[in-house]
């Protein structure tokens, strides 16, 4: 592939795509909304590469399954996106999914890429609102992670194992694109399946579907969103390759 040259004083955004294809499509709609929003109609500087991922391969990670050979394939296609960024001109990367997103940091190490982190700006945004105590709807292999710690100010709460399963399930509608025929009891179980909390967090890209429903009767944050303001951000800012991770600074 020949590369794609860079235009001095553009801020080029790599995104990483395909996990899943409707999350990456509504992140770039949701970054070309704000630019132009805030440019006066201009485009942003965007590549984007949708990761050839198999369906067995992507059930695993949703389910929390995801064995060493699992592992071992995503690390390879992820590798490979970001030897396809470098040729590209990028300068910042973006990953819009949860799930996977502790596996950029090591991976971007030596490269000349900044990243946006998605987890920061999801903090940052709980910091905004003052929210105490978050329930987190997100694959199995996120929930169980650590990529959501509990700080001094926000309080994570982890649906039962039958909720989970729930969720799950919610999540691989989600890739087919309709969520219209899920009722609000449903929804609203899940909201009430670890007490009492005053936000709920969809920390699944793919379950922004749900970001507008109002029958969890609790405030709903996207990290989805949260990604693509920071992204608007750095696009906006222009920053440099050495550039580190936005927000940095986040607990983590």
């Amino acid at each position: 592939m020949d590369s794609i040259p860079d235009r001095a004083g553009t801020a080029r955004l790599g995104v990483i795509g395909g996990v899943g294809p409707i999350a990456t499509a509504d992140l770039y709609r949701l970054l070309v909304a704000r630019h132009r929003q805030a440019t006066g109609g201009t485009y942003p500087d965007v590549v984007v590469h949708s990761l050839p991922l198999s369906a067995g391969l992507e059930t695993a990670f949703i389910t929390g399954t995801a064995d060493g050979s699992h592992r071992a394939e995503i690390t390879a296609l992820l590798r490979e996106a970001l030897d396809l960024f470098e040729g590209a001109g990028v300068r910042h990367v973006v990953l819009p999914c949860n799930t996977l997103h502790a596996y950029l940091p090591g991976l971007l190490r030596g490269r000349s890429l900044g990243w946006v982190d998605m987890v920061t700006a999801v903090h940052h945004r709980l910091a905004a609102d003052r929210r105490r105590r978050v329930l987190l709807l997100g694959t199995g292999s996120t929930v169980t992670s650590d990529l959501y710690r509990n700080t001094a100010g926000v309080e994570f709460a982890r649906p039962a194992a039958a909720a989970q399963r729930e969720v799950e399930s919610l999540v691989l509608s989600c890739l087919d694109g309709d969520l219209s025929g899920v009722p609000a009891s449903r929804l609203r179980r899940l909201a009430a399946s670890a007490g009492p909390v005053d936000a709920l967090l969809l920390a699944c890209t793919d379950l922004h579907l749900l970001r507008d429903r109002t029958d969890f009767g609790v405030p709903v944050v996207d990290s989805l969103g949260c990604l693509a303001d920071a992204c608007s951000r750095v696009l906006l800012a222009q920053p440099s390759p050495a550039a580190e991770a936005v927000g940095s600074g986040a607990p983590r």
